[in-house]
């Protein structure tokens, strides 16, 4: 878990929810959430495709998936991409769940220091 929270990788915990079903011991991806749908702008889109995390997380599931928490239908998550963002063919996008012990300690830590300097809104580092 160290590398996945080093200053390195930018996190964004900008209310990205993926469905889950859940059946006795297995997990399957429903669906993601996207709060950017209408936003051209956002993060997660590309040119060719509406959410970067719903693409990755639809074809290679919970393999995208670098935390632990107890599964429950409704999944918030943050998401980082690794690699060029502009070509999905050349990047990597990892989740990880707001409620993982270690993420939100080190995030509410994050939270604090952009609160500090006037940048809420930012991405965490």
């Amino acid at each position: 878990m160290q590398g996945i929270l080093d200053d390195s990788i930018v996190w964004h915990d900008d209310g990205h929810v993926v469905w889950l079903e859940l059946n006795r011991s297995d997990l399957a991806v429903l669906g993601v959430q996207c709060p950017h749908k209408d936003n051209p702008d956002a993060p997660c889109r590309l040119a060719r495709i509406e959410c970067l995390v719903e693409y990755f997380v639809m074809r290679f599931g919970l393999e995208c998936n670098v935390g632990v928490c107890e599964p429950t239908p409704e999944l918030q998550i943050a998401w980082s991409v690794n690699g060029d963002p502009y070509d999905v063919d050349a990047c990597q996008c990892w989740i990880i769940p707001v409620a993982d012990d270690v993420f939100s300690l080190w995030a509410n830590g994050q939270r604090g220091e952009l609160i500090e300097s006037g940048e809420e809104d930012a991405p965490m580092s």
